[in-house]
């Protein structure tokens, strides 16, 4: 083999991935982590928001409401009792959207910590090479920039479907929708919204497996090694193999003189 090729070869990145190379991407923050993962979580969180806490948010908002229209009905006769109840109301009102919101946030962390762990300081370092063109150029043509705009399609065909899907489900009822009453309409357009919602909950998964599956192999593939620094590993783990062959011959030159 060529000097030139044999270099290439023993400094190209075949080896598999190394305790030390999974510490260092530990510490620079590099972890496989799916953004779409995330967005399943939240979007499940929401889910059971509504589903649980839906009727009591509604509920107190529209009693919120009905206060304040009350109030702004008789504008000339406010008082300050009135307005304290104002006030408190809208208090309240954030207190209803808040909490269960809160729901939100908390799955997205949670989502990305249970993926990567805490961040390492390592991400809120700057690198100078995201600032070359060219660089950003080849990211923009690389492999990762060609199967996200894959999985853009396919999250738009999916959620397409989904949505199609759920109204289908429900499409022999819209027709007789005009003779139901308020309350009636208003049940079988929630029973459809939450129709589509399942399907879509669905599609959210499958794009999320997705996209993990190939975040890890990505970064299984980024943090491998090359052969030279695989020897080199091993020599500051195990000790030069030189010196301990050295050692080796001194300490048979003992033994011969001690017999000798």
């Amino acid at each position: 083999m060529p000097y030139e090729e044999a270099y290439n070869y023993s400094h190209e990145r075949t080896e598999p991935p190394t305790e030390r190379s999974r510490a260092q991407a530990r510490l620079e923050g590099r972890s496989a982590v799916s953004s779409e993962v995330s967005v399943f979580f939240v979007t499940l969180a929401g889910v059971i928001v509504l589903y649980y806490a839906g009727a009591w948010i509604f509920t107190g908002m529209a009693g919120i409401m009905q206060q304040a229209f009350r109030a702004a009905a008789r504008p000339g006769e406010m008082s300050l009792n009135d307005a304290a109840v104002l006030i408190r109301g809208g208090s309240l009102a954030f207190v209803y959207l808040i909490i269960p919101l809160l729901a939100l946030p908390i799955a997205g962390f949670l989502s990305q910590a249970a993926q990567s762990g805490f961040a390492s300081t390592g991400r809120l370092t700057p690198q100078t090479g995201r600032l070359n063109p060219l660089e950003n150029l080849m990211r923009m043509f690389s492999a990762k920039a060609g199967f996200a705009a894959l999985k853009s399609a396919v999250k738009i065909a999916l959620i397409g479907y989904a949505v199609y899907t759920g109204v289908l489900s429900q499409w022999p009822g819209l027709p007789v929708m005009a003779d139901m009453d308020a309350a009636t309409a208003a049940g079988f357009m929630s029973g459809t919204v939450f129709n589509m919602t399942v399907n879509l909950l669905w599609a959210l998964l499958a794009i999320a497996v997705l996209d993990y599956a190939y975040e890890r192999w990505a970064f299984e593939r980024s943090i491998m090694v090359s052969r030279e620094e695989l020897k080199a590993e091993a020599r500051e783990s195990e000790g030069d193999p030189l010196v301990r062959a050295r050692i080796r011959e001194a300490q048979a030159e003992a033994v011969a003189r001690k017999k000798g």
